[in-house]
């Protein structure tokens, strides 16, 4: 806290402890609950568990190919069809062999929805047959939800994450109005315009594999945390980056 304004510490210690917190047991917990009720939905369609296809949004080290094999490896899905990249072949070998059912995509967090818009945008061409498609979660933001069904995927999540949740957002009413404008001005002031994270969403959930770029550069702190410690580091921002391989089970 004494990296703070002594103004700013006692409402940057508030901030940090309403933080909200996914454990790796949390988060496994509800990508299987998810998935559970894609599977009872599609199958109360005539659709077979063998016909769901699930995809990662992009290649390691982001996030979702890890959030499929922990699905795959703890939800007992081992000889179901997983693709942990984007590989456009293997995706059109797997929905040709198959001709119909769906598509899930698997991910730990959306904030703007950009990413996974792009991602599926680079898919969906090649996907051979007719496929329903999810988007199965832990957290989502309000903004990546409107973005997601705007593209009518359904999007199956633990957590909606509003904006009134994150109180560095004029619409969180967590702070008084003079106390958040400091912490803003304090942001700005150091980093520029991009201090609220990744779209200045200014999320307040962090994973137990790490912050999402949509968190606040005052809590995940600077690059190689060299002038600004963060209390909650976004791990490829650290000096020592864990492998790809072993995000989630940090």
């Amino acid at each position: 806290m004494n990296q703070f304004p002594i103004d700013c510490r006692d409402d940057a210690a508030r901030l940090a402890a309403n933080l909200v917190f996914l454990s790796k047991k949390q988060i496994i917990g509800e990508l299987k609950r998810l998935n559970a009720e894609i599977e009872k939905r599609l199958n109360a369609d005539g659709v077979s568990p063998n016909n769901i296809v699930y995809v990662a949004l992009d290649d390691p080290p982001s996030s979702s190919p890890a959030m499929c094999r922990l699905l795959r490896n703890e939800g007992g899905l081992s000889r179901r069809k997983f693709v942990a990249s984007t590989s456009v072949s293997e995706i059109k070998r797997a929905t040709r062999s198959l001709g119909t059912g769906a598509i899930v995509y698997v991910d730990d967090f959306a904030g703007t929805g950009s990413q996974f818009k792009a991602a599926r945008n680079d898919v969906r061409e090649y996907i051979d047959g007719t496929f329903s498609e999810f988007f199965v979660l832990p957290c989502i933001c309000e903004e990546a939800l409107s973005v997601v069904e705007a593209e009518g995927v359904v999007a199956k999540f633990g957590q909606r994450h509003t904006k009134s949740e994150r109180p560095l957002l004029p619409e969180s009413g967590f702070l008084e109005q003079s106390a958040r404008q400091r912490l803003v001005n304090h942001s700005y002031d150091t980093w520029g315009v991009g201090s609220l994270g990744f779209g200045m969403l200014a999320t307040n959930v962090v994973l137990s594999h790490g912050a999402p770029d949509t968190t606040p550069m005052i809590f995940r702190g600077d690059i190689g945390q060299q002038s600004w410690f963060g209390i909650v580091p976004r791990w490829p921002e650290t000096e020592s980056s864990p492998n790809a391989d072993a995000v989630g089970s940090v």
